[in-house]
């Protein structure tokens, strides 16, 4: 989805609520000098000349380049990773490679300009391009891995994707990876990646360091550009990557090949995250080499399931409702998907169809971790690959429009049918529609006035997902800014898409407890924020104000309904819950469906910033 604001909001947001800064570790990222014996000036972005300390030497093993696109709130992430990268261990053998393009409202003091270089020695050699380049134009990611493979040669490349990730979705400005928001809050579409590494030569590896691109849509595009392929099925906590854990992995034993190494990364990941234990997270390993032979199993399952729909219907739709979703709700675990449709299908076909899906599955996928933190994302059950699975109301016509475009959808011969084929049919062949969407923002945000608290604006969404900054920057229908458990400040926003879904968007101030590293800190007064221009706002309009403690504490039954829930905390009688407003898009007020009491992330246990 576009995650940034529409007309003057965008600078309005950032001087009245200003722009969250989080993990800064105080240090510049400025050109320090040529390692290597190399020259300080870079190219313009031709893949032609040399930049940020040359080629440093001999031919290395491996070459590890990282492609920061963090002009979003990710920039200060981008800080803490680079960081991490200088404090790896330098080999010969090893070279790391980065091109990083910061925010600096995020990030006070980040370069103005594009910088690219190298990291060695626990030093940056870093240059500037001489100009802010668009980090979401596919050329210019083919530049850099040109740039890297010409000044650092090796006998193998791998490169990191970092950034803002959303899975397949084919719309430039709605989804895929590489966000800049100088470029209007571009994303560079998969088809656009896969090209830019084609058209760069390949690479050994693809590390996406990005929400939720471990699909299989995302690996088939890529299929012919990399041999390996990391990414998780899930969101990314805003650190990432352990970089130094990588790094010095490679440096350890650079004669490994991108199998080893793809194993390698996902068990530094789920160790890091592990060892830290406030967020649930997937990453997984791809031999993207099995997907052809996945792809095929596929178009298989697609045309029995299409064929036998009426009558399988009842076992397909449980099996995709049981199986585990993701941040975007649409997506789902593929192999728990097929293991559950082959023990239920009526037809036996079917059952062994979806059993040879769940084996060129498992044969494709390297290795898989599984982290569940208590309170956190409902994880458990990702098996490595994701896949489009929507039901009727969390996907809109145009969506089954794009994902006809994408390539696992074209690369189909007559008689055979595709996946796209058989959403379709599963979508618009129940007598449904599609969920409807609208045009018109609006942005909320929370102030406080006690720093040893930590508040949560919270959105529930027309589906009954919830949104804000404690999960996560992007939702279905809007973007948030850095969690205030992170960020340190006393603010949070949220600022819906121009094109939203149609509903009830529900406005919620929680008391989530002491800010991080306080364990007593007392009460607070928070001021509620709105600006909706279809309401007549012209600036942001303080809407509430209350005073916010953990005592009294709202308890429901979990029998309580989203109904029963809004009118408890309208009582007043709950220190630790406040109801702000409820925003309207172009439907009459209604309940929202299938919705229960929510269950919120208990701060003990928080959620970071996510990619």
């Amino acid at each position: 989805m576009k995650v940034t604001a529409f007309g003057g909001w965008r600078g309005m947001r950032h001087q009245i609520f200003r722009g969250l800064a989080g993990l800064c570790v105080g240090m510049m990222l400025v050109a320090c000098g040529g390692g290597g014996g190399g020259s300080d000036t870079a190219s313009n972005g031709d893949g032609t000349s040399g930049g940020g300390g040359g080629s440093g030497g001999a031919r290395a093993k491996w070459t590890y380049l990282v492609y920061m696109a963090a002009e979003n709130n990710l920039s200060d992430m981008a800080t803490f990773n680079v960081n991490q990268m200088k404090a790896a261990q330098s080999s010969n053998d090893v070279r790391v490679v980065v091109q990083l393009d910061q925010s600096t409202s995020e990030t006070p003091g980040a370069s103005a300009t594009t910088l690219r270089g190298s990291v060695s020695n626990h030093e940056t050699h870093f240059a500037t391009l001489g100009k802010n380049v668009d980090m979401s134009d596919k050329q210019t990611l083919s530049d850099f891995i040109k740039w890297g493979k010409q000044n650092y040669p090796a006998d193998h490349y791998a490169v990191v994707l970092w950034s803002h990730g959303g899975g397949w979705r084919a719309d430039k400005v709605t989804r895929g990876a590489l966000q800049d928001s100088s470029a209007n809050g571009k994303i560079m579409s998969i088809k656009d990646i896969a090209w830019a590494l084609q058209d760069a030569g390949g690479v050994d590896l693809v590390n996406f360091d990005a929400c939720l691109m471990a699909m299989y849509e995302v690996a088939y595009e890529l299929r012919g550009a990399a041999k390996v392929m990391v990414a998780s099925e899930e969101n990314i906590p805003g650190t990432g990557n352990p970089y130094d854990k990588v790094i010095n992995r490679l440096v350890a034993d650079p004669a490994q090949d991108a199998v080893t190494l793809g194993k390698g990364i996902a068990k530094d990941y789920i160790d890091f995250y592990t060892a830290d234990n406030r967020s649930s997270v997937t990453i997984s390993a791809i031999d993207l080499s099995k997907i052809d032979a996945l792809h095929t199993s596929i178009k298989a399952l697609a045309k029995t399931m299409i064929q036998n729909l009426a009558d399988e219907r009842v076992h397909i739709q449980p099996a995709r409702d049981a199986s585990t979703s993701y941040g975007y709700p649409a997506n789902h675990d593929l192999i728990g998907f097929v293991k559950g449709l082959a023990q239920s299908a009526g037809v036996q076909a079917l059952r062994d169809q979806a059993n040879g899906v769940a084996t060129a599955a498992q044969a494709a996928v390297l290795a898989n971790h599984v982290l569940k933190v208590n309170g956190d994302l409902p994880v458990t059950g990702s098996s490595g690959l994701a896949i489009y699975l929507p039901s009727i109301n969390n996907v809109t016509q145009s969506e089954l429009t794009q994902y006809k475009t994408f390539a696992s959808s074209n690369t189909v011969p007559a008689g055979e049918q595709s996946w796209s084929d058989f959403v379709n049919a599963l979508i618009t062949g129940g007598g449904g529609s599609t969920q409807d969407t609208t045009t018109g923002t609006f942005a909320y945000s929370i102030e406080w006035d006690n720093p040893d608290v930590d508040l949560d604006l919270r959105v529930n969404e027309p589906q009954g997902n919830w949104a804000g900054p404690v999960y996560g920057p992007t939702s279905i229908n809007g973007f948030s800014s850095p969690d205030s458990w992170e960020s340190g400040e006393t603010r949070e926003t949220y600022t819906a898409n121009a094109q939203l879904e149609k509903g009830a968007y529900d406005v919620f101030v929680r008391f989530a407890g002491c800010s991080k590293d306080r364990t007593t800190c007392g009460s607070t007064n928070v001021r509620v924020y709105r600006y909706d221009p279809t309401n007549g706002d012209t600036a942001p309009q303080l809407i509430a104000t209350r005073a916010m403690s953990a005592t009294p504490a709202l308890q429901l039954p979990q029998s309580a309904t989203f109904n029963d829930f809004i009118a408890a905390i309208k009582t007043n009688a709950y220190g630790n819950w406040l109801y702000a407003q409820r925003t309207m898009r172009a439907l009459v007020e209604s309940s929202k469906p299938q919705l229960s009491f929510p269950k919120p992330r208990d701060k003990a246990l928080p959620q970071q910033v996510d990619k």
